[in-house]
């Protein structure tokens, strides 16, 4: 019979990431300011963005016409100010932007992702 008391529960990769945003402070506005500036510019290269948060299932889709990249930093500053307190804002490998948010609430972080959505969105004229 195996001694299973030394096992160690696994913990995946977000859990512990959720534990390491626990430990940091509200973005700077300055930061946050120079980070949506660089988001912006992703943004307007796509007709459709999604911001995604699986924890929340919370699902926002960008549809960006005619935008430049001051309304487009408007508009996805808002809408992430309306989720809580910004944590973090980081370009990935990957090309999406990942997006630690603290519940202004419950003090929960969160997850969110925003990436490229063209292929995801059916046009039928």
């Amino acid at each position: 019979m195996e001694d299973k008391t030394l096992e160690q529960p696994t913990m995946s990769l977000y859990e512990y990431s959720k534990q390491v945003v626990a430990n940091e402070v509200p973005m700077d506005p300055i930061l946050f300011n120079k980070k949506m500036i660089e988001v912006s510019m992703d943004m307007v290269e796509h007709t459709y963005m999604m911001l995604l948060c699986h924890d929340r299932r919370d699902y926002t889709i960008f549809h960006i016409t005619n935008a430049d990249k001051e309304i487009a930093a408007k508009e996805i500053s808002e809408t992430l100010y309306n989720r809580g307190k910004i944590l973090l804002v980081d370009k990935q490998k990957d090309g999406s932007w990942e997006i630690w948010i603290r519940d202004s609430l419950t003090d929960e972080n969160f997850a969110y992702y925003l990436f490229p959505y063209d292929d995801g969105v059916v046009e039928v004229e």
